[in-house]
């Protein structure tokens, strides 16, 4: 599944009221922001199967920062499943 259609994927479960102009979702606090993390981390999972601190080291790095917000007030950023999706086509490719 290529990323375009796991971000559609996602994005199409998500109220409008939930997208910031730039098609990030924006989930304050982890009972909105949990759940779609397990989805995407499925999705991902579906591609190539990870283990759980790889699963934890893929959001972290691929995830983009939030402009204004420190690490302590943002975690680790808004996740970026395309970016994600990307790099796990890279290590494949490398392995």
């Amino acid at each position: 599944e290529s990323a375009a259609a796991i971000t559609e994927k996602v994005k199409s479960q998500l109220p409008p009221t939930g997208l910031t102009e730039d098609d990030k979702v924006s989930a304050p606090g982890t009972s909105f922001a949990a759940p779609l993390a397990a989805g995407i981390l499925a999705s991902l999972d579906s591609y190539q199967h990870l283990e759980v601190e790889e699963a934890r080291q893929l959001l972290k790095s691929s995830a983009d920062p939030i402009a204004g917000y420190s690490h302590l007030e943002q975690g680790g950023g808004f996740i970026n499943a395309e970016k994600a999706l990307r790099q796990l086509q890279e290590r494949k490719k490398v392995a």
